[in-house]
């Protein structure tokens, strides 16, 4: 039989369907162009600090991990509507729980109780490396309001990401353990962005505009855990994410992910454009 297709075989997929969409794209008429509300900034740099919860499992047990994550990064405008991101850093996970198969138990009352196995106590990681790669398709966008002077002031975009990152904490133990980590996404967003550049009724300190975003995830998780993998495939998770654009070319960003019950992430990010 074939092997299945692996999901970060997708990713670099979806990296070449955006890179070939966009230059397609490239050629239209200024005018009539699908991304005219691209924006003309080319590079953004950026720092993140992550917190987050995963539960992967497998057939004789289920790891539970707390991970925290810190990377700083750059994020390029490949061509109009089309970027692409990488990101390195430290990170750092906390084993929580690691627990074997469920098995019955009748006590002398013949009560039937469901007991673990085996599990092993919580063991907190030493930091160790955290890299990602992603990118990102403009779809379509609509314009809400437009003045004839500044331009389009509100307006929303659908637009397709993709990430793959890779995190590893070496785990204190007889036999020195490494725990390794990644998690692949594909996610449909639909962003809603507010113009306030240019706006003579704001004061000189207001931010430039702000932008909410939601969207639903295609995502598979994976640990490592010395010899023994853990898996989560195909789960489907739920996005929310603003912007607040402050003067200068700063932006602050919230985003948190809440993929399932037992895996959810939030995470605080500065960016500054170019």
């Amino acid at each position: 039989m074939p092997r299945p297709t692996r999901f970060p075989t997708l990713i670099w997929g979806f990296l070449l369907f955006t890179l070939t969409s966009a230059a397609a794209v490239e050629l239209q008429d200024a005018e009539t162009a699908l991304f005219r509300l691209d924006p003309e900034t080319h590079w953004t740099v950026f720092g993140r600090l992550e917190q987050g919860k995963r539960q992967v499992s497998q057939r004789s047990g289920t790891l539970t991990l707390d991970t925290r994550r810190i990377t700083a990064g750059i994020t390029a405008r490949l061509l109009p509507g089309a970027y692409g991101w990488s990101e390195v850093g430290i990170s750092q996970a906390e084993v929580r729980g690691r627990i074997g198969p469920t098995l019955e138990h009748m006590d002398e009352e013949g009560v039937t109780h469901q007991v673990s196995a085996w599990s092993e106590p919580d063991r907190k990681g030493d930091p160790n490396l955290a890299w990602g790669i992603g990118g990102g398709l403009l779809l379509l966008d609509a314009i809400l309001k437009e003045s004839p002077v500044l331009g389009p002031r509100e307006w929303v975009q659908l637009e397709l990401q993709a990430s793959y990152r890779v995190a590893r904490s070496d785990l204190p133990a007889a036999d020195d353990d490494t725990l390794r980590w990644a998690d692949s996404r594909i996610t449909p967003m639909l962003i809603y962005i507010r113009d306030q550049r240019g706006d003579p009724t704001l004061a000189s300190f207001s931010p430039t505009g702000y932008t909410l975003r939601a969207g639903i995830s295609l995502y598979r998780s994976r640990a490592d855990l010395g010899r023994t993998s853990f898996e989560t495939e195909n789960g489907v998770g739920f996005e929310l994410g603003s912007d607040l654009r402050l003067r200068s070319g700063w932006i602050c960003r919230l985003q948190a992910s809440w993929l399932d019950s037992s895996n959810r992430e939030t995470s605080l990010a500065i960016l500054r454009r170019f």
